[in-house]
């Protein structure tokens, strides 16, 4: 069967080193009880697949396509077929993923990270794509120690939800809109992230936007909101409601708008703070920051 890699990585073993051949594995959703990778009637055969950097999962079918890491698990890939009827990656209970290489979510795809000490961990690019969701709550954890992009490449919308106290959102850069496309970011109800370089609605006719709300905290190295193109883009930063900080690290710079017309809004309100960085700010005619 010809297959499409709508959602693949690769994982960081936790078991010692393995043999370079690879074992496959079908899912075809069999259990009558629940989606964890560790049920073996969800195999086909019917046989759980060991947590190892030889195995492959491949996703197939329209059963019980939300496959559940409850528990650290180890594999060299994970791929959907094309005609899998639905993409969803859970990481809950305290489960680990570990992505030692890059990550790509497409077409509708959403990724659950829930629960206290359940962690999501990759060390590459991460792009989520094609009206795709990541979702960190009730005290999950998500770090990247490269790049993150929402809806920055040519395939759709992205969303990503921080929210509940203890959850956090840590990327070394994240590039929020692009090509046409609307990227979200959003933390909520006493979140923590922690972001490196941040670009907004870079090219025509995309929209970025990043809400930090509820009693969140965020820091940030140097902000690029709406610069560089003429027209239809738009940028939206709001810090608000009870007590939200936002703090831009020393020598980070601040840009707002371009002198092409391009919405670019920084708003602190409703008990929110916004602290700059040492570095310039430059507010071009199309930017505003309030209060």
């Amino acid at each position: 069967m010809k297959t499409s890699r709508l959602l693949t990585f690769s994982i960081v073993p936790f078991l010692g080193s393995a043999p370079l051949v690879a074992a496959p594995y079908l899912w075809d959703g069999g259990s009558l009880a629940d989606s964890f990778i560790a049920t073996p009637e969800n195999w086909d055969p019917d046989g759980a697949p060991p947590s190892d950097l030889t195995t492959d999962l491949v996703f197939d079918g329209t059963a019980r396509l939300a496959p559940n890491f409850s528990l650290p698990f180890s594999a060299n890939s994970l791929t959907f077929n094309d005609n899998a009827a639905g993409k969803t990656l859970t990481v809950q209970n305290g489960g680990h993923a570990i992505f030692a290489d890059g990550y790509s979510q497409t077409t509708d795809a959403t990724t659950d990270v829930s629960g206290s000490g359940s962690t999501f961990t990759t060390a590459r690019g991460f792009e989520f794509l094609g009206n795709s969701a990541l979702n960190i709550t009730d005290g999950g954890s998500f770090s990247n120690s490269a790049w993150t992009n929402l809806a920055a490449s040519d395939w759709g919308n992205a969303t990503v939800l921080v929210d509940g106290a203890g959850s956090s959102f840590s990327t070394a850069e994240v590039f929020i809109g692009a090509n046409g496309y609307t990227g979200t970011l959003t933390f909520a109800n006493g979140t923590t992230g922690s972001i490196g370089y941040t670009g907004m609605a870079t090219s025509y006719g995309s929209t970025g936007r990043l809400h930090v709300q509820s009693g969140s905290t965020l820091t940030m190295c140097s902000l690029l909101l709406t610069q560089g193109y003429v027209g239809d883009n738009g940028g939206e930063f709001t810090v608000d409601g009870a007590g939200p900080v936002v703090t831009q690290t020393a020598g980070a710079l601040l840009i707002l708008g371009d002198s092409g017309g391009s919405s670019a809004n920084l708003t602190a309100g409703d008990g929110g703070t916004f602290t700059s960085g040492t570095g310039t700010v430059y507010l071009n005619e199309s930017g505003t920051l309030s209060p």
